[in-house]
């Protein structure tokens, strides 16, 4: 007997009554997993993948696409006047020039065309209140940058990966070079939203160190 036939032959098999409760704690149990689900699936999650060019002059073009899920979806379809639409997801493409600096042979560039951690709001020494946020919330940003002939990256920085003790924050920036292909792959996520008062001075240390991460310029030079 196959393992779904063999439930429903012993949940028959039950009394009446037992029947009635399991089946109220079937439909309860349903209900949790799809609010759960719902709750979920609302949270703001932003995906960006850059593929830009790189030239000599410092000048860096590309195209931007970006993928919102959740509550970030209906953010933007609410921006773009498309609030007749109802799917959790919706995608973004931008084209985007933004310049470097050059210094003789080097170029120094921030790689991201905006910045997703662009200002730390927690600049205050004390915090008298709880800390809340609308949602958890996660969001990913991967550039692969084509860099002109004859450069290569001047130093690779260093990576950094870092969380709160509770792991209610966490994120990565990690900068790599494969031939002439520059990639930053930078990540932040908030998976909790309420954080007590006694842990403000770490939630601002993470938030200052991504801030930076995401603002930081590349350095890249004539070989």
């Amino acid at each position: 007997m196959t393992p779904i036939f063999h439930f429903f032959y012993t949940f028959a098999s039950l009394p009446n009554k037992i029947i009635a409760m399991s089946l109220k704690s079937i439909v309860i149990l349903a209900m949790i997993g799809c609010l759960w689900h719902s709750t979920a699936a609302q949270n703001p999650v932003n995906m960006k993948f850059g593929k830009p060019t790189l030239a000599n002059d410092g000048t860096m073009s590309g195209t931007q696409t970006t993928q919102y899920r959740g509550l970030s979806a209906q953010h933007y379809r609410q921006k773009t006047g498309k609030t007749d639409e109802f799917a959790m997801e919706a995608t973004e493409e931008e084209k985007f020039t933004i310049k470097g600096d050059v210094n003789h042979d080097t170029i120094h560039i921030v790689p991201f065309y905006m910045p997703p951690l662009a200002k730390n709001c927690f600049t205050s020494d004390k915090r008298l209140m709880p800390v809340e946020f609308p949602s958890e919330m996660s969001q990913q940003v991967v550039v692969n940058i084509t860099l002109p002939e004859g450069y290569t990256l001047s130093e690779i920085p260093q990576q950094v990966a870092a969380s709160t003790p509770d792991k209610s924050i966490s994120g990565i920036y990690f900068v790599s070079q494969t031939d002439n292909k520059v990639q930053i792959d930078f990540q932040f996520k908030i998976n909790k939203v309420l954080h007590q008062v006694e842990n403000y001075d770490k939630l601002r240390g993470i938030f200052d160190l991504f801030h930076k991460c995401s603002t930081q310029s590349i350095a890249i030079k004539k070989l």
